[in-house]
């Protein structure tokens, strides 16, 4: 019983990370065609995006760099799932998945914004 728990708080826990950064971008007036499904795929990613351009004023190698600083610290969100888990005193072993899920999910969020077009008047956000 205590593990299915945990498993949903586990859920409950990546579900905050995607879906509140997702309410946020569905309920601003930018209505962005740009990159639909990246967009949607990694919601916060793409918020971060948006807070980078307008902080660094559309420079492309500022955001990239930004994005690559960003990289480094997204295991920290594996860690808020970890202490979740060792607060319960919970075994790793028997949500693997789960880990592993959040482990990779957010470092190739943060390269699939790595890599981006031009930031030019077709690119920007606007």
């Amino acid at each position: 019983m205590k593990t299915e728990i945990m498993s949903i708080l586990l859920y409950l826990y990546f579900g905050c990370l995607w879906l509140i950064p997702f309410v946020f971008i569905s309920r601003s007036q930018n209505h962005d065609v740009r990159f639909v499904v990246r967009k949607l795929l990694f919601p916060l990613q793409y918020l971060l995006q948006m807070i980078f351009e307008r902080a660094t004023g559309n420079s492309r190698t500022a955001t990239r760099l930004l994005h690559i600083f960003v990289l480094f610290f997204s295991e920290f969100f594996l860690m808020g799932a970890l202490i979740l888990l060792g607060f319960f005193s919970e075994p790793f072993r028997n949500h693997t998945p789960m880990l592993l899920f959040i482990a990779y999910y957010f470092p190739l969020a943060a390269l699939s914004f790595c890599f981006q077009p031009h930031a030019d008047k077709s690119y920007r956000t606007k």
